[in-house]
């Protein structure tokens, strides 16, 4: 699917594939982007396995002569909202889930996720998130799942969540 800045779709397009062998390349469109009104343009793709279920997904931004990125400093403001689902498990490691939802009209760029210690407000590491810097496109909800190893501060985190923009968050990782 392709985004121009604002968040409208321009294009959809799906394609099936017969057998694809692992860890080639095979080509499945080509983009014909002549004739954009829009100096940038986000493409989504999504792979499906045989039974539907989403395998994969990437965002990428595209511009008409491949150089000018200055339209993202013209992005309009998305909002997220997000909460947090965390367990404890053996030797003081905490796991859990962060629902990420961009509820807002507009792309939400480069959305990153940071676990931060309440007593000193810097960044926990090491900290192992299953996705970070993602797109998430109008009306999207995505669950991120994290873990982080015992010895750090797990029992007294914020999780801090922002986009390019998108201004940052603090909520609690409890």
């Amino acid at each position: 699917t392709l985004y121009n800045v604002s968040g409208n779709v321009i294009s959809s397009e799906s394609v099936k594939l017969a057998d694809v062998a692992a860890n080639t390349l095979t080509n499945a469109l080509t983009l014909d982007l002549t004739g954009m009104d829009s100096d940038l343009v986000f493409a989504k793709l999504e792979l499906y396995d045989r039974r539907g279920k989403r395998a994969d997904e990437n965002t990428y931004w595209l511009t008409g002569d491949g150089r000018d990125l200055t339209a993202f400093n013209d992005m309009p403001a998305a909002v997220l909202k997000a909460s947090v689902s965390a367990d404890r498990r053996a030797g003081s490691e905490l796991t859990g889930t962060v629902t990420l939802h961009n509820p807002s009209k507009y792309i939400a760029a480069a959305c990153v996720l940071d676990l931060v210690s309440t007593e000193t407000d810097s960044v926990i590491r090491p900290v192992y998130f299953s996705d970070g810097y993602f797109f998430l496109m109008p009306g999207e909800r995505k669950e991120i799942s994290f873990r982080l190893e015992s010895g750090s501060a797990a029992g007294d985190s914020r999780l801090r969540f922002s986009a390019y923009n998108s201004p940052e968050q603090i909520i609690d990782a409890r």
